[in-house]
């Protein structure tokens, strides 16, 4: 059973609303949280237990010299939706190291 922490409450609050209203409130709450991502305009389209889903525009500000997303914009994105997991897994042990996988993957 997953610990019901103030983020995992505030998100299912969320859930509860229509759906054209979760990923600007998904991404006004993460950006409130790691403030880079805030910085960086990540969107948050979805956030459950078993997964997350975020993006980044290809705007000026997260862009690097050939004009592509810096790749330090790209590892936030992958670390943030990782680290939620890997937080979840170290106090619940409900995710399996084959599950955490992807994450360390997705980062590379």
């Amino acid at each position: 059973m997953a610990v019901a922490n103030r983020l995992n409450r505030v998100v299912a609050l969320i859930y509860r609303l229509p759906a054209a209203w979760r990923t600007p409130l998904l991404s006004r709450l993460f950006g409130s949280q790691v403030k880079l991502a805030g910085t960086a305009r990540v969107r948050v389209h979805e956030m459950t237990r078993r997964q997350a889903t975020l993006s980044i525009a290809n705007r000026r500000p997260v862009q690097n010299h050939i004009r592509g997303v810096h790749a330090a914009a790209m590892t936030l994105v992958a670390s943030r939706a990782c680290t939620r997991f890997a937080r979840k897994s170290a106090m619940t042990n409900s995710f399996s190291s084959a599950e955490s996988r992807p994450c360390s993957s997705a980062t590379r």
